[in-house]
């Protein structure tokens, strides 16, 4: 704040107190009838006014006082008051009539209203009180209370002047005080200009800095400074000749520019300049703060600094040159050699190394001056110990160590690198051992080439071993139909061809037949699937009803066998856009893998269910197992378990490469799982959810959604709750949508609902509290509540229970899961089934 800025301040309170002390006088003189008219200035010039029993007169008067006036009865009551009054408390003239004035004085000012009142009826009483617009803001004001009396009624009259404008003023004093001393005890050198450039604010440690008082001297004068210019910073002309000041007035970038001050004992002092300008609110510029940091000491310390790095660097530099002079002759020897070689004195510790060894142990110059052992680490290569280097016994024995095969170098990233090494001494002429030369090098392509040799021969046995495998499998399962196919025949010639023999020879040929051409149609298939071939026609179809099928198909084969066939299967259809002969080979081929490793008197269990947002059928037998290491090759075409069992029931090894191929086909996955040999198995194969078809939707709502409900959805996802609606009022029902909890709760007790279709995870309040909410009143006892959500685990559906809900469906729902549940209306509560989405 400026000089001139807090006279004006100090003028505008001082007009503001004679202005009050000048009407109080006025109404002083009018109350004891010392004057007979008034002079009032106005927009259009003087008015008189006469006080001869006009009261009229005397309200045109008080309205055009500044101050605001008000009569009260004794009670409190406002009798008149004029516009500024009404104003001043921020109401219209007509509803302040007839109120209480004590609605206008807040609590805290109560006590020291009354105390004005008692003093008013001893005879005049004024003071400073803060009073309550009618927007409930504090007005400080000050009040003039006098009475009269009018044909034996006391009333009081009010004069009320606005002392807000003064408040902010005094404030704005303080604050200009309050910075002025915050300033002065400012621990750096800081100083405030003028718009001018005229000092009028400094901080203590300015004025050190100065040497003198600097105040109500020009920047320039009090400050003289040569400044360092940059062509980054503006006002090119005012910094170079010192005035910093100036160049911030002008808006020019001033931040850490370095300077020197000359004081006026003839010292100088280094510093960092920096500036900025001041403006009003209204944008004006009013000055400049400049800050001034003395850096004469730091720049002393970084000279030493700098100098003691020179001293440093040059003995560095000297000690480089001897150690490159005595080992030049060494280095170009050692690093024209193609192998890695590494040197270390007589204590072990490296002294050089070539580039070819830094590249295969991964060290570089930083392995200079450590052991070798430390950079040179190699094991066995089969049994992975420690081993010790040739380094050692030519530093202890002064033997030269031959090239070893089976060592394992470690570099320094943990890899593992095949070498030969080998280690000679390094003698004095006197014979003593100075140090030891270390030679090595990466044999990896090699061992590489001899394992890729190994490896090669191993896949061609292996290789041969299943196709020797594959042909004896192959002629024994075209063999086996031969002989009853020739049996039967020679019995057709001989049998009547309407006896039993000939119907018996004709389903054998048929039987065996059939045989053959599944064991052509696998080899097809499979070579079709490995180039890409095979032509899937895919189209919904609701894979429970295809499984259901495929078991029943199966049956009589597990029956023979006396093997039990279980079927678990999820409520409500799982539609997946397949092909449906194709996934029905699939079950049967998983079906007769799991009947040839199952023992008589087994059982063999498929389940169908969802989980992550598909189709999940499980086949699972407690056989013969399957050993850990055939796992993992198990979906291999012509892979089979070696066992008596397995050939026993003839096969391929192609029924699992077939099915694998032809779920991968349909996006999906097939895996396997057991726990060793006896210990049973289990096949799981996974695919993906779609819609239900529209067709498919109109068959199993019929006879399930007859019946109209008043049905409430609950649901923060407008699209999913307005769809869902739309679908219910196609059934016939009348349905209300609320998309948060707490309008929820409202509609149920408006709609009354029979059914309440409600999202867990809502904006507001989730849908246990809902449900919490509505069974805790008795109008909701009967209504169905069943949860929506997302989250379908047997944690989230007891969570569901617990909070009242009937039942638990996961999103999105089918209709045939929405009519189970409607149609479960006057059942126990009981937990939904996870169900396919629409």
């Amino acid at each position: 704040m400026t000089a001139q800025t807090r006279r004006d301040l100090q003028q505008e309170n001082e007009r503001l107190r004679l202005r009050l002390q000048e009407s109080e006088q006025t109404l002083q003189a009018i109350r004891s009838g010392e004057v007979d008219s008034l002079v009032v200035e106005g927009p259009d010039g003087p008015r008189v006014y006469t006080l001869e029993g006009t009261s009229n007169s005397y309200r045109v008067l008080v309205e055009a006082m500044g101050e605001g006036a008000a009569t009260l009865a004794e009670d409190g009551a406002i009798l008149y008051c004029n516009s500024r009054f009404a104003r001043m408390l921020g109401a219209p003239l007509h509803q302040m009539m007839g109120n209480s004035f004590h609605a206008c004085i807040p609590a805290s000012s109560r006590s020291n209203f009354e105390a004005l009142l008692r003093r008013a009826r001893e005879g005049e009483s004024n003071g400073e009180l803060v009073l309550q617009t009618r927007s409930g803001k504090e007005l400080p004001a000050y009040l003039s209370i006098s009475t009269l009396s009018d044909g034996g009624r006391r009333m009081l009259c009010l004069v009320v002047t606005d002392l807000s404008e003064q408040k902010r003023n005094e404030e704005i004093v303080a604050s200009e005080r309050l910075a002025c001393s915050v300033l002065k005890q400012a621990a750096e050198a800081i100083v405030v200009c003028d718009e001018q450039g005229q000092i009028i604010r400094a901080s203590s440690a300015a004025e050190r800095l100065c040497g003198t008082n600097p105040l109500l001297r020009p920047f320039r004068e009090a400050f003289p400074l040569d400044v360092a210019v940059t062509s980054g910073q503006g006002n090119h002309d005012a910094l170079s000749n010192g005035d910093v000041a100036g160049a911030a007035l002008t808006e020019a970038l001033v931040r850490a520019v370095p300077a020197t001050l000359h004081r006026p004992e003839g010292s100088t002092a280094d510093l960092l300049v920096s500036a900025s300008v001041l403006r009003a609110t209204n944008d004006r510029v009013l000055g400049c703060v400049i800050h001034l940091l003395d850096v004469t000491q730091r720049k002393k310390a970084e000279e030493a600094i700098r100098e003691a790095d020179r001293t440093r660097q040059r003995e560095r530099e000297a000690a480089a040159e001897r150690l490159a002079v005595e080992s030049e002759r060494l280095r170009t020897t050692l690093n024209s050699i193609w192998d890695a070689v590494v040197v270390a004195d007589a204590t072990g510790k490296i002294t050089m190394l070539n580039p070819t060894a830094g590249e295969l142990t991964g060290w570089g110059n930083d392995a200079l001056g450590r052991p070798v052992e430390e950079v040179f680490r190699i094991v066995n290569e089969e049994t992975h110990l420690q081993v010790e280097s040739s380094v050692v016994k030519a530093l202890t024995e002064g033997i030269s160590g031959g090239l070893a095969n089976h060592t394992m170098l470690i570099t320094r990233d943990g890899r593992e690198v095949p070498i030969d090494d080998s280690g000679a001494p390094i003698r004095a002429s006197s014979g003593r051992i100075d140090g030891v030369v270390l030679v090595f090098r990466d044999i990896s392509a090699r061992r590489k080439m001899e394992s890729e040799r190994v490896s090669r021969a191993e896949e061609i046995a292996e290789s041969d071993r299943r196709k020797t495998e594959f042909l004896a499998a192959l002629s024994h399962e075209l063999r086996n139909p031969l002989a009853p196919i020739r049996n039967s025949l020679y019995l057709l010639d001989r049998v009547p061809p309407d006896s039993p023999q000939a119907s018996r020879a004709r389903a054998v040929v048929d039987r065996q037949t059939r045989h053959l051409t599944r064991l052509i149609d696998d080899l097809l298939d499979v070579t079709r699937i490995s180039r890409g071939k095979i032509e899937l026609k895919r189209v919904p179809l609701d894979v429970r009803r295809t499984v259901r099928g495929v078991c029943d198909d199966h049956r009589s084969m597990f029956d023979r066998r006396s093997i039990d066939l279980g079927l678990e299967m999820v409520t409500g259809p799982l539609w997946i856009e397949a092909d449906e002969t194709r996934i029905a080979q699939v079950m049967g081929n998983l079906l007769q893998n799991a009947l040839k490793f199952s023992r008589e008197g087994g059982s063999v269990t498929v389940t169908v269910t969802t989980a992550h947002g598909g189709v999940e059928i499980r086949v699972r037998d407690n056989g013969i197992g399957i050993s850990p290491d055939l796992l993992p090759k198990l979906f291999e075409p012509f892979v089979q378990a070696a066992s008596g069992l397995a050939r026993s029931h003839g096969g391929l090894g192609l029924g699992l490469a077939l099915a694998k191929g032809l779920v991968e086909l349909h996006g999906g996955a097939v895996r396997a799982y057991s726990d060793g040999v006896d210990q049973g198995a289990a096949f799981v194969v996974t695919l993906p959810l779609v819609a239900s078809p529209q067709q498919s939707r109109s068959a199993c709502v019929p006879g399930t959604l007859t019946q109209s409900l008043k049905i409430l959805v609950i649901e923060d996802n407008e699209d999913a709750a307005n769809s869902l609606a739309e679908l219910l009022k196609m059934e016939g029902h009348r349905v209300c949508v609320a998309i948060d909890g707490q309008s929820g709760i409202a509609k149920a007790r408006e709609f009354r609902p029979e059914a309440v279709l409600c999202d867990i995870g809502l904006p507001d309040v989730d849908g246990y509290e809902i449900a919490r909410t509505l069974r805790a009143d008795g109008k909701f006892r009967s209504t169905r509540l069943i949860a929506l959500s997302g989250y379908a685990q047997p944690e989230d559906r007891q969570r569901a229970m617990a909070a009242g809900f009937d039942d638990h469906i996961p999103k999105p729902p089918s209709l045939d899961a929405l009519a189970t549940a409607f149609a479960s209306r006057d059942k126990p509560r009981t937990m939904a089934a996870a169900l396919a989405p629409l």
